[in-house]
């Protein structure tokens, strides 16, 4: 479900003129009608300056809503796109991933990842006892649990809200303007949006998505505010499976832009990084 626009009020009422002292009995006993300022439309075109963002940061929200209860897993992300390099740090909610269907207690707290165009690595502090090192070389690690997207390589030539953007369909639709800026709904092919889950990498669930597009709200903001994309996964994630999700259930992501973010990070290495064998000893003890 797409975070619903806020709409401001309007004034579309002129005021009537009164000239050389004249005015009707009804003016003259009623308040004159109230101006309201409307605000600016935040131009759709005003997107291309974010989509020209080399360096920064973003935060994203996944909602995952299941038999009643409703869980996120919230991300926060610096990239250098010239550097080819993107920092991932995950915060997953206690109980959301089983124990046993990832090596090492990786499925709750955080995990940090750091991409490079030549290594993926991950710190968790619960590894340190098997490895050595809070970080862990997991280029080539592959997992069949449901964080398996997290341990993949990612697009390190655009930010990922911004490369949804990048691939609109159609033409975007003004929705409502508030203070914060202007709401639009744009139409996103489904195959272009990243994994949310292993499934997604089946052919059969890749096919099923070819056709699709799924609705993003998009907020351009006004003045120094963050750009913000929301979009409502659920049928794409029906459409995948193949089959229904019950009713309730689903997933909503929300990416959190600030316009403008150009504080320095540092992009080298850490010193100590164990292979990632020592994730599968954990796993077989």
């Amino acid at each position: 479900m797409a975070v619903a626009a806020s709409a401001c009020g309007s004034g579309s009422g002129q005021e009537d003129s009164a000239t050389d002292g004249e005015a009707s009995s009804d003016e003259s006993s009623t308040s004159p009608p109230a101006v309201t300022q409307t605000q600016s439309v935040v131009p759709w075109d005003d997107v291309a300056t974010h989509l020209a963002t080399r360096r920064g940061s973003y935060r994203k929200f996944t909602e995952i809503r299941v038999g009643g209860v409703t869980a996120t897993i919230r991300e926060s992300v610096e990239f250098d796109l010239d550097a080819s390099y993107l920092d991932r740090t995950l915060t997953i909610p206690a109980g959301l991933v089983p124990e046993d269907s990832v090596p090492g207690g990786l499925g709750n707290g955080m995990l940090q990842f750091v991409y490079t165009d030549s290594v993926t690595i991950m710190r968790n502090a619960a590894l340190r006892d098997a490895c050595g090192t809070d970080w862990v070389d997991v280029t080539d690690f592959s997992s069949d649990s449901v964080l398996a997207p997290a341990f993949q390589a990612t697009d390190l030539r655009v930010a990922e809200p911004l490369g949804v953007l990048n691939h609109v369909s159609g033409e975007p639709r003004h929705v409502a303007t508030s203070p914060d800026g202007s709401h639009y709904e744009v139409a996103i092919p489904a195959a272009r949006l990243s994994p949310q889950g292993g499934f997604l990498d089946a052919p059969d669930a890749m096919s099923a998505m070819a056709d699709i597009e799924t609705i993003a709200d998009v907020l351009l903001p006004a003045d120094s505010g963050p750009l913000q994309v929301t979009i409502d996964l659920t049928d794409v994630l029906e459409a995948a499976a193949g089959e229904d999700i019950p009713e309730g259930d689903g997933m909503t992501v929300t990416w959190i832009v600030p316009v403008s973010d150009e504080r320095p990070f540092d992009i080298r290495l850490p010193p100590e990084i164990a292979d990632a064998t020592c994730i599968d000893q954990d796993r077989e003890a």
